[in-house]
């Protein structure tokens, strides 16, 4: 299982990852449009596991729950 927290503001999503163990398993920012939040999830999903990820509830949290959904 890996653990995302995605922290968003107006222009950028910041992203850490972390294993069951909490460990740092990669941190970075994307921008807030629909490839680079594809890309994203393919670069998560490579891991090969299963995610949980918490989005900070603000004004576009939608739109990045529904895109990486």
């Amino acid at each position: 299982m890996l653990y995302v927290g995605l922290d968003l503001s107006r222009q950028r999503l910041d992203v850490h990852v972390l294993d069951e163990e909490g460990r740092t398993v990669g941190v970075s920012a994307v921008r807030l449009d629909a490839d680079a939040l594809r890309t994203l999830a393919n670069r998560v999903l490579r891991h090969g596991e299963e995610v949980n990820a918490v989005i900070e509830s603000m004004t576009g949290s939608r739109f990045v729950h529904d895109t990486l959904e």
